[in-house]
């Protein structure tokens, strides 16, 4: 019957028939046969990591998997490898024991337990573990710092002499100088750290002793666990070259860290990624991770640096903790971790550079900012937008600011310049005086422009339902794109009960705005009618499509969903209307509908002024905006004179009539 035609030529329908089949059928065997060739690329990708990492479990695995974007969890992964008999290889040689707790030495009790630790030289963990060598058994006392993972003194021998570990503690007490009585020195009851000696040395530096109850190593997990690493993610798989402990060295300590990050990154509560900002073609010295939820003490995605051994780089740490949590300069969460995006990129071109931070001049910093003028972005290969480049230099100017008032460095290494402005600040108001950094570029004004009508019903005919919703909402409340994504269906009031007439706005008070602050908007009813629709039909749609899927589907009440039924993401969202724009052919982004609703409505309470003297145009945008100061608010006032021809075309596409100019 199929003679002469390709399969392509036959739709399913047809293709059922001719084999007597029902639709249902074939799709019932298409479902269980998809997942199945869906699975094949994972499959192989765990055989290779299997295969490469012996020690590897399925935890790991899964872990590695799940960083490289596969959305996999650890029940499938342990599923394929128990089918592919991908087992973990755990060896267990000889194990010669390094603690010894029967003596006759003082114990202490443990003070580690339940510290909240807030910075470095808090809390250090030490422990000794014996390396099985080719030729000879050696023994390794470490002591790390319990908040950066740092290894801040080590020691390597043949014995297990209380020497090692003193060694080792030396080298800790040298390197951080801690100051007394800040300290709290845990380990185990191992007749090493009990002894006389030991305990001297923590008692002349002001530290105080810790440690663990009796046969529980998970008192002192933090160092069992890179001490596991060095062992077994190292030299088990190097075993061929390790010969004797002079092969060891300083090399082990940082295969345990890299192993460590490896494994999961280096403090528990933390992720770790490739910064999405990471330069095409060049290996990142520095890198991010974000704090997930949980970490006591720490935000949600807070950035936290590691330079080039995985090591915490705790200067920006605190710079950026004071920003994000301390009361009365906490910034908003965007706001920090763009400035931690700043500090990445500065401190990764002074590792690339072999410089260190404190070392950094007026020179250094001029170089970093020439580097970006000159050369393209190596993450969009366009060049950096001048005020980017103002952006990166004064974050990292305010940063050495910080450090020099905190006596991290002798001075800052930029100076200011005196600079005339106008303030319009209520509380203060004239020419002011300030000092500016010299190094940043001058650049010309860019004014926004407002959409004209025509750009606008352009740009709409290209949007699909969701992102032409939230290019509504924009347009006609000012909405930034956090807040447009963090709108949820129980904001949304029945517009049936209210009075066109007598409220033409609606007030909507936001959950999700920027910096947290509260803020109210007033879309026109007729978008509260369109939304309503939206939720009715399009997300309804979207809503039964996700469970005929997956049965198990409960959608979130976030008004935009995609297609898969999941909350609209901001960088999808963006990336809707710069397609949007792109094929509409005009040279915008999303945030020019918010400058298009600021001039409109801008307009209006101009109108509404003249006959109600009272009414101050300028100070209820900047409390519709959400403004913090209203400098930025003003800007739109030489805006609303430039553009005034397109502003009346643009009145009339938003509003029509059903907003009165006088009121």
């Amino acid at each position: 019957m199929t003679t002469g035609l390709s399969q392509g030529e036959f739709n399913i329908d047809r293709m059922c028939w001719l084999a007597g089949v029902s639709r249902a059928s074939y799709y019932r065997h298409w479902l269980d046969s998809a997942p199945r060739r869906a699975e094949t690329g994972l499959r192989d990708l765990i055989q290779k990591v299997a295969l490469g990492n012996a020690h590897y479990g399925y935890r790991r695995i899964g872990a590695l998997l799940r960083r490289e974007g596969w959305q996999v969890n650890h029940k499938c992964v342990l599923r394929i490898m128990r089918e592919d008999n991908l087992l973990c290889l755990r060896t267990r040689p000889f194990v010669p024991a390094t603690t010894n707790s029967r003596h006759g030495w003082q114990v202490v009790p443990n003070l580690a337990r339940g510290m909240i630790l807030s910075g470095v030289n808090q809390l250090w963990v030490a422990d000794i573990t014996f390396l099985h060598l080719a030729e000879e058994f050696a023994f390794l006392a470490v002591v790390l710092d319990a908040f950066s993972r740092r290894v801040v003194g080590w020691a390597l021998d043949t014995h297990l002499r209380a020497s090692l570990a003193i060694e080792a503690l030396e080298m800790a007490i040298t390197d951080r100088q801690p100051p007394p009585g800040s300290l709290v020195h845990h380990s185990d009851r191992g007749v090493q750290y009990a002894c006389g000696a030991y305990s001297e040395l923590l008692h002349l530096h002001g530290i105080q002793a810790s440690m663990s109850r009796v046969g529980n190593p998970y008192d002192n997990a933090k160092a069992e666990s890179f001490l596991g690493c060095v062992s077994t993610l190292y030299l088990q798989r190097h075993h061929c070259w390790v010969v004797s402990m002079h092969d060891v060295g300083a090399g082990a300590m940082q295969a345990g860290r890299r192993a460590i990050q490896k494994a999961g990154g280096g403090r528990p509560g933390l992720h770790q990624r490739a910064p999405p900002w990471n330069l095409k073609g060049a290996k990142s010295m520095v890198s991010i991770i974000r704090a997930i939820p949980g970490e006591t003490g720490i935000p949600e995605g807070f950035p936290i640096l590691l330079d080039a051994d995985m090591a915490i780089i705790e200067p920006a740490f605190a710079w950026l903790m004071e920003h994000a949590v301390v009361r009365g300069r906490s910034r908003a969460g965007d706001t920090v971790r763009t400035y931690g995006e700043h500090l990445y990129d500065w401190f990764d071109s002074l590792e690339q550079s072999n410089q260190g931070w404190r070392d950094a001049n007026e020179g250094v910093i001029a170089a970093y900012r020439n580097r970006m003028l000159e050369a393209p972005s190596p993450h969009t290969g366009r060049p950096y937008a001048r005020s980017t480049i103002n952006a990166r230099v004064s974050t990292v100017c305010r940063f050495y600011d910080w450090a020099r008032d905190h006596d991290l460095v002798a001075a800052s290494p930029v100076r200011r310049v005196d600079q005339i402005t106008l303030g319009i600040w209520q509380h203060q108001s004239g020419l002011l005086r300030s000092a500016v950094n010299r190094l940043t570029v001058r650049s010309a004004e860019r004014l926004p422009r407002p959409l004209r009508r025509d750009e606008l019903a352009g740009l709409f005919k290209q949007l699909d339902p969701t992102a032409r919703l939230a290019a509504e909402w924009a347009l006609t409340a000012g909405l930034r794109r956090k807040e447009l994504c963090g709108l949820s269906v129980g904001l949304i009031p029945d517009s049936f009960a209210i009075d066109p007439e007598s409220q033409p706005l609606v007030g909507i008070p936001l959950t999700i705005t920027k910096g947290s602050k509260p803020r109210t908007v007033y879309p026109p009813l007729r978008l509260i009618d369109r939304t309503n629709w939206y939720i009715g039909e399009v997300r309804s749609a979207i809503v039964r499509h996700a469970r005929g899927r997956h049965p198990g589907y409960r959608p979130l009440d976030n008004l935009l969903l995609n297609a898969q039924g999941v909350p609209l993401s901001r960088a999808r969202l963006t990336a809707k209307l710069a397609a949007g724009f792109a094929a509409a052919g005009i040279d915008g982004t999303l945030h020019w509908l918010r400058h298009t609703f600021a001039m409109s409505m801008l307009v209006r309470l101009q109108n509404q002024a003249r006959s109600n003297p009272d009414l101050n145009p300028l100070k209820v945008l900047q409390v519709l905006m959400g403004h913090a100061s209203i400098t930025t608010t003003a800007i739109y006032l030489r805006c609303v004179e430039l553009h005034e021809r397109d502003l009346a075309e643009s009145l009339s596409f938003l509003y029509g009539e059903v907003i009165p100019d006088e009121g």
